[in-house]
């Protein structure tokens, strides 16, 4: 069979095609290998080398090349290649260069070597180009922490946001040395607010609220912006997790119509605060030499440490009940907050049922029908489970008696 064509064979017309995809062709080459020659790293050492010849000394610049820098982190899986542009950031003579060529200010007892850029700044590691490796492109989520990120935010301090990532590691102090914001949110989360009495937050507190122990962890598509992303916008804020967990914090209700939590007139310093340390909350495996090294504090002695210790079962009562945060709901004789006041509670209630309530109070509220009342009456915020012994019920029901 012979197959026909409307098309006539024409070489010429072949000859021009080929010839202009291979001009094509040519092009892409060149162009390579002049992107490559010019890559943006590359200019900024022959910034580099310009600065030292003018500013240091022209033997300073015999031994350095031009070549991408990296510090690798094999326990933390990370590269970080900061230093092909921040190349002054180990030379202390260099505190006073312009950026990107400034030496790194001295934060020991941590080693840049070994931790690397990325872990406290933000951005992409292994990106060659500014706009790469400040993580200022889609869909990546950990954008550079600095002076463009906290104007955006509306902060004075540059280096505020930074403190994010700086509790990742530090979660468990009570206080560190240059955490001002995330030390604010400590202090507010343990001794102003009363977030585990909903929230569950490292293995402690109630089921009525999200558990927060990582929730710096959870992903952006999880939160819904739909009532406050034309507030954002206009206010020209990021539409951020940051963001999200700050209008939270001003008013709940707002952002999440049917929430539970209590309006708690925080100020906006404190918003942000707990902001911050909402997004440090990450389940971030610490490789040994990242764990801060902080000598334990020993329990103080004598009565006043030991709850066994003390003679009195309403002292012993005072102490689990505040131990175990029932006062963070519960006042004697001062009125009803966010669970009823317990003034003479013994003589409305049978001593068994007390004891049930304070040690099993979610089966109580679901089948006992004066927890359940109590429950629908306190905008269902209920008890959280406590490890009790019925000893321990006890002592707490002598301290709320010992009230009259």
């Amino acid at each position: 069979m012979i197959l026909s064509t409307n098309k006539a064979f024409s070489p010429l017309r072949d000859f021009y095609l080929i010839s202009g995809l291979s001009f094509i062709l040519f092009i892409l080459v060149v162009a390579s290998f002049y992107r490559q020659s010019h890559a943006e790293w590359k200019k900024y050492q022959k910034e580099f080398v310009t600065y030292l010849e003018q500013n240091v000394s022209p033997g300073s610049v015999a031994a350095f090349d031009v070549s991408i820098k990296q510090i690798w982190l094999p326990e933390l899986n990370r590269v970080d290649r900061c230093p092909s542009c921040h190349l002054g950031y180990d030379q202390s003579s260099l505190k006073g260069a312009p950026e990107p060529f400034r030496s790194h200010p001295d934060i020991a007892p941590h080693d840049i070597s070994k931790m690397g850029c990325t872990i406290c700044h933000g951005g992409q590691g292994f990106a060659l180009k500014k706009k790469d490796a400040h993580g200022e492109i889609k869909h990546w989520m950990e954008p550079l922490l600095g002076k463009k990120m906290a104007k955006k935010y509306g902060f004075k301090d540059e280096a505020s946001l930074i403190q994010i990532n700086c509790n990742v590691c530090h979660r468990r102090d009570g206080e560190t040395s240059g955490m001002e914001m995330i030390n604010l949110a400590k202090k507010i989360i343990t001794q102003k607010s009363k977030c585990q009495t909903c929230h569950v937050i490292d293995g402690k507190g109630g089921k009525q609220g999200a558990d927060l122990t990582f929730v710096g962890d959870k992903p952006s598509e999880r939160f819904d912006f739909s009532k406050i992303e034309e507030k954002l916008i206009a206010a020209g804020n990021p539409l951020s997790m940051l963001s999200w967990h700050f209008e939270h914090f001003m008013n709940s209700s707002a952002v999440v119509p049917e929430s539970k939590m209590p309006k708690m007139d925080y100020s906006e310093e404190e918003a942000w605060a707990l902001a911050m340390l909402m997004m440090s909350w990450k389940n971030f495996k610490l490789p040994v030499m990242l764990i801060p090294k902080k000598a334990a504090e020993p329990l103080p002695p004598g009565p006043e440490g030991s709850v066994s210790a003390i003679s009195s079962p309403a002292d012993r009562g005072k102490t689990l009940f505040e131990s175990n945060s029932c006062s963070d709901c519960h006042t004697i004789g001062k009125g009803a907050e966010i669970g009823p006041d317990l003034l003479g509670v013994s003589e409305k209630r049978e001593a068994n049922w007390l004891k049930k309530m304070i040690r099993t109070p979610e089966e109580m509220e679901k089948t006992d029908p004066i927890a359940k009342k109590l429950f629908l009456e306190y905008k269902e915020l209920g008890m959280p489970t406590a490890r009790l012994s019925e000893e321990d019920a006890e002592m707490i029901i002598k301290y709320i008696e010992s009230f009259k």
